[in-house]
């Protein structure tokens, strides 16, 4: 993981443990959410375009 999504990783953490805390609108909950599922999309397909890559290469 690099240093770009060790902090993102980090501050969704921030975010989520504070939203158990009630101190978050909807809006910003539907927000951080969106943006959860988005990193997760770009990280499954960085994985994915690692592993043919690897492939290639044996």
């Amino acid at each position: 993981m690099n240093d770009l999504e060790s902090r993102r990783a980090a501050r969704e953490a921030r975010v989520t443990a504070a939203s158990r805390t009630g101190r978050h609108t909807t809006e910003e909950m539907a927000e951080a959410a969106m943006r959860r599922y988005f990193a997760e999309k770009a990280f499954q397909e960085r994985v994915e375009r690692e592993r043919r890559q690897h492939q290639k290469t044996v």
